[in-house]
């Protein structure tokens, strides 16, 4: 009865370790894909790292956007997109653009 109870027991451990380890790697690659979509942006303006030269857009069907800061203010940063494209805030985009929006709503980091 101990023997099959220590069996049984080891067999639980050791799907659980696998499981918690296959778990971990699956996590660890989807983050890494997707950080690597921003990664793939061509220009770094203040705060925004956009795919192109930040520009005047308008007219196009889908915009993806985020908030940053950039010495004490915030930033809004754009991509937009074409109908042939996807809305995903990946690279290429049709047009990029940033704009403040928060003159002193950031805080300044600690020197």
């Amino acid at each position: 009865m101990g023997e099959r109870l220590a069996e049984y027991l080891g067999r639980q451990i050791g799907r659980r370790r696998f499981l918690t380890r296959t778990t971990a790697a699956a996590v660890a690659f989807v983050a890494t894909t997707f950080s690597l979509s921003r990664t793939a942006a061509a220009v770094a303006y203040k705060c925004c790292d956009l795919c192109n030269n930040p520009t005047a857009c308008s007219g196009y069907v889908c915009v993806w956007s985020w908030d940053c800061c950039f010495q004490g203010d915030k930033w809004r940063c754009f991509e937009h997109y074409t109908a042939d494209q996807s809305c995903t805030g990946d690279c290429p985009a049709a047009c990029s653009a940033a704009e403040i929006v928060g003159a002193g709503q950031c805080p300044l980091s600690p020197p």
